[in-house]
C-alpha cells in the first residue's frame, strides 16, 4: 500500500499537467456475483448493500466531443448475505482509478448542456475489510477482514474490470449513473468458486479547475 501511494504522489504532477481538476462524489450500490466452478451464478441470497465514493477527478478533452476522464477515489463495496437465521454484512474499502474515455453532445444546438456516455477499464486497491453478523436476531462483534494471502478470509488486493455510466453536464457540474463489472476472483483461496464485484451508483462531479483546451 506505501509504494502505490508513493507512485500516485510521484504520478501526480504529470496527471494533472494540462487537465481539468475536480471533485467526485456519489452513491454505492453494490453487491458480488458468487460463481461455481462452471461459472454460473448463484445469488439467491444476496442482496446489495449502500456505501459511498469520494475523491478527485482529471479530464483531458481531446475535442469537443471526446476527452480522457481519469477518477482517483475512496469507495466502499460489499454484500449482504441473508438466510434463516442469520443476517452477514460484508463491508470493503477500497482506493478507486477508473480511467474512462467519454463521449458528450449537446442537447440543442445553442443549449449549454451535455449529455455523456463513457466506458474503461477500473483498476481498485483493497484498503480493508469488515464482515457484521446477526445470528438469531442478535449482533455480533464485527470481524475485521485481512488483505493479501495469509488467510483464506483475506481479500484479494487487486481487483479490475469494466466500467460504464452515462449522465448529463450542465457547464461544470457532471450527474450521473455508472456500473463496474469486476473481473477479478476477491477471495482465490476459497476453492470452491469465486465472489466478483459488481457495483454501481449515482455520481456527481464538479470541474473546479480548467487547465485543458
Amino acid at each position: 500500500m506505501k509504494k502505490l501511494c508513493l507512485l500516485i504522489l510521484f504520478l501526480a504532477p504529470t496527471i494533472i499537467k494540462g487537465q481539468d481538476i475536480g471533485a467526485v462524489a456519489g452513491i454505492t450500490y453494490s453487491q458480488v456475483a458468487f460463481l461455481n466452478n462452471e461459472e454460473s451464478e448463484f445469488n439467491d441470497n444476496v442482496s446489495p448493500v449502500v456505501g459511498f465514493r469520494v475523491g478527485a477527478k482529471f479530464c483531458y478533452p481531446f475535442s469537443e466531443f471526446l476527452e480522457l476522464d481519469f477518477h482517483m477515489d475512496i469507495g466502499q463495496k460489499g454484500w449482504i448475505e441473508k438466510y434463516s437465521d442469520l443476517k452477514r454484512t460484508t463491508r470493503l474499502l477500497y482506493l478507486n482509478v477508473p480511467v474512462l474515455i467519454r463521449w458528450s453532445f449537446p442537447v440543442s444546438t445553442e443549449s449549454k448542456t451535455r449529455v455523456f456516455g463513457e466506458l474503461g477499464p477500473a483498476l481498485s486497491y483493497a484498503l480493508r475489510g469488515k464482515e457484521e453478523l446477526i445470528v438469531d436476531g442478535e449482533a455480533m462483534e464485527p470481524e475485521l477482514l485481512g488483505v493479501g494471502f495469509d488467510s483464506h478470509r483475506d481479500i484479494f488486493p487487486i481487483d479490475m474490470g469494466v466500467s460504464m455510466g452515462a449522465g448529463v453536464r450542465f457547464k461544470r457540474i457532471n450527474v450521473g449513473v455508472f456500473y463496474t463489472f469486476g473481473m477479478i476472483d476477491i477471495t482465490p483461496q476459497i476453492n470452491e468458486g469465486r465472489i466478483k464485484n459488481r457495483s454501481g451508483g449515482l455520481r456527481v462531479s464538479w470541474i473546479f479547475e480548467k487547465r485543458g483546451g
